[in-house]
């Protein structure tokens, strides 16, 4: 009797398994996509085009059957997925509200189409979200309050959070009041990037929901009424988790960067000149890790970076301060006072004419310090 080698099978054998498996598959056994219904496959979202010269009785879903106003947009039935286009170089009077939400994977996407960006333009500001509108994406337009008392682009400021909102390659300019408002703790998850935030009365972001990412953003001329009797700033960061990144601050009123809330992380934001580079001036029940690292902080009058309890008791949050280079215009350069966990100097080159290169106070918390560089030194 011949012998087969270990793992070949003789020839019928092998053409009775083929003959199964040909049987199983034709009945629709063996196979995984028998086991149930298949999937639905994404939705690709339909397209609409929206333009001064076209007609809100056409159907809207080509540049010559383009739909003309915004009033036509906020009544139409948009779904996850839908992107809605106004015409480059355009302008488009009104306030955009979307009419509905997207969802995680399928935002609703507002941008341009042809060349330059479409303008939004109203003095009660050019996009508001109404409570819940989320999953929603607003991308390459150019976005103004034309002067008004509004912010440019604002979520309500009651009832159910907007989340996973995105602006992106946006331009934002010209309102007495912020350039981009979440007003309420509600909001999550908003990602603010490479857009362009300047000319606003107060600060040019301001958010008070979590998770929000603020990144690779210029954000100038902030902060210029001066009948708000309070700080203004480029990025008012009043939520937990915050990231900033990368962004380009200049001509602020108060602190380029001022951030209130846990686990913030600001890293590499140029900045400068104007009077505080970074605040970090707690304003949470809860402690957390923030890290304030790569900034380039420059012609400061006031500090270069301050961190300090406004309570009479010192807030928990630990902090690593890590490779910052500050080089002030007068006063002081680092400040770190009244905070109740630990603190982290590692790496940072602080330079001032006069004042201190290092203001600091005992932490509540573990102090380590090591190879900083101040001049002078404190």
């Amino acid at each position: 009797m011949e012998t087969q080698r270990p793992g070949i099978r003789p020839p019928v054998v092998r053409l009775a398994l083929v003959l199964i498996a040909a049987a199983l598959l034709a009945a629709g056994c063996g196979s995984s996509r028998a086991a149930g219904p298949r999937p639905a496959p994404p939705r690709h979202g339909a397209t609409y085009f929206v333009s001064p010269g076209g007609s809100d009785r056409a159907r809207g879903t080509t540049p010559r059957t383009a739909w003309r106003t915004l009033a036509r947009v906020h009544r139409a039935r948009l779904r996850p997925g839908d992107r809605v286009l106004f015409a480059g170089g355009a302008r488009f009077h009104g306030t955009l509200i979307p009419p509905t939400s997207g969802r995680a994977g399928a935002p609703i996407v507002f941008s341009s189409y042809g060349r330059g960006k479409a303008q939004l333009a109203d003095r009660h500001g050019a996009v508001w979200l109404p409570p819940g509108r989320s999953h929603l994406r607003f991308e390459r337009l150019d976005l103004t309050s034309a002067g008004g008392d509004a912010a440019v682009l604002g979520s309500s400021g009651g009832g159910a959070g907007s989340r996973d909102v995105a602006v992106v390659r946006c331009r934002l300019h010209d309102a007495a009041a912020a350039g981009i408002v979440s007003p309420k703790a509600a909001d999550a998850g908003w990602r603010i990037a490479h857009d362009e935030i300047e000319r606003t009365g107060d600060s040019g972001v301001i958010f008070l929901g979590s998770g929000f990412a603020v990144v690779d953003t210029t954000i100038r001329a902030t902060g210029r009424d001066d009948a708000l009797d309070y700080g203004k700033h480029g990025i008012y960061a009043k939520g937990p988790g915050a990231l900033i990144a990368r962004n380009r601050i200049a001509g602020y009123d108060s602190a380029g960067i001022s951030a209130r809330f846990r686990d913030a992380r600001i890293l590499g934001n140029r900045i400068g000149p104007g009077p505080i580079g970074i605040a970090f001036l707690p304003d949470d029940p809860r402690a957390g890790h923030t890290t304030i690292a790569g900034n380039v902080v420059t012609g400061t009058t006031s500090a270069g970076i301050f961190v300090s309890s406004q309570n009479t008791q010192p807030e928990r949050e630990s902090f690593l301060i890590r490779g910052n280079r500050i080089d002030a215009a007068s006063q002081d350069g680092l400040v770190v006072e009244r905070t109740g966990g630990d603190v982290e100097l590692v790496g940072n080159r602080v330079q001032v004419p006069r004042g201190d290169a290092l203001a600091l106070d005992r932490p509540g918390g573990a102090l380590r310090e090591r190879a900083n560089v101040w001049r002078p030194r404190a």
